[in-house]
């Protein structure tokens, strides 16, 4: 028998959990960014993703540095309007686009105060981060480096509460079963 508690708190039952961080991982343009959007606005209205439901409204926050503010807007709002919801009407939904801050770094000791300030402030639940090589300045073969940048994603969890997911791409390798995140193995 395994220690610890079995009991599990899932935002989305049996994808997603409370007290963790995780990735969703895949080649450029395969719609990685889309996925995590309509998460976002599931999870704010406490809706179904893919057709599972959430187990209740959490507040969802997106920093967003993978597309321009436009772009991350209008998306936004297609998956609310696609759920018959107006974007600008779900308060659970906090969003931080290039247009709020683009120099952003997860490696900047004030960025990342003023991250865990405003999350602890609005109490988030879920922060997603798009895209992790858009956040950093580190060498990503780097297992050091990398581990460094993933630790930071950690303490955004840690000093907050809130759980984080980070959208990273694909490793460029075409063999088959050879699909793995890019860069060092500390992913």
């Amino acid at each position: 028998m395994l220690a610890g508690s079995s009991e599990v708190e899932w935002l989305i039952p049996g994808v997603i959990h409370r007290g963790a961080k995780g990735l969703i991982v895949g080649q450029p343009k395969a719609g990685k960014s889309m996925i995590a959007l309509d998460l976002a606005i599931a999870l704010s209205t406490g809706q179904s993703w893919l057709g599972i439901t959430a187990t209740r409204p959490y507040r969802t926050s997106v920093v967003s540095r993978e597309d321009g503010p436009g772009k991350t807007t209008n998306r936004l709002q297609q998956f609310a309007l696609g759920r018959e919801l107006n974007l600008f009407n779900i308060p659970l939904l906090h969003v931080n686009i290039f247009e709020q801050k683009a120099s952003f770094s997860i490696e900047s000791d004030e960025d990342l105060e003023e991250l865990c300030g405003a999350t602890k402030k609005d109490t988030i639940e879920l922060c997603i981060f798009d895209v992790l090589n858009k956040l950093h300045a580190a060498d990503e073969n780097d297992n050091t480096k990398m581990t460094a940048v993933m630790n930071r994603f950690d303490l955004i969890r840690v000093r907050t509460g809130a759980d984080v997911v980070v959208i990273h791409h694909d490793a460029k390798n075409p063999g088959p079963g050879a699909k793995k995140p890019r860069g060092a193995n500390s992913n």
